[in-house]
């Protein structure tokens, strides 16, 4: 193990971190004023960086879903699957209702 490397590791992880959190509350913006194809494309962007943060899933499966695109937020959520497979677990309730309520609509 080299010196400092742990310390790197904690640095990414933390502007990750901060990164999730300011792209969720810049899209809530967005979705508190109704643009939701704004709020996805942040989100969309989002992923491009961390393909496996489900909570951005979610929020992006609602944006697309009020933006009229629930087939889009249905293709979401397969995405979400299939990139937390793999690291061997699966979506979480939440999502999993949102998935279903698209799938009812």
């Amino acid at each position: 193990s080299e010196p400092g490397r742990p310390c790197m590791v904690l640095a990414r992880n933390r502007r990750h971190s901060r990164f999730v959190r300011a792209t969720m509350v810049a899209a809530k913006v967005l979705e508190s004023k109704q643009c939701w194809e704004l709020a996805a494309e942040l989100y969309e962007a989002a992923l491009d960086r961390d393909p496996h943060a489900e909570r951005l899933y979610r929020r992006l499966m609602i944006s697309l879903r009020n933006a009229g695109q629930s087939n889009e937020a249905i293709r979401a959520y397969r995405r979400c699957e299939q990139n937390l497979r793999c690291f061997g677990t699966a979506p979480s309730t939440a999502t999993l209702a949102i998935y279903r309520s698209l799938l009812r609509a």
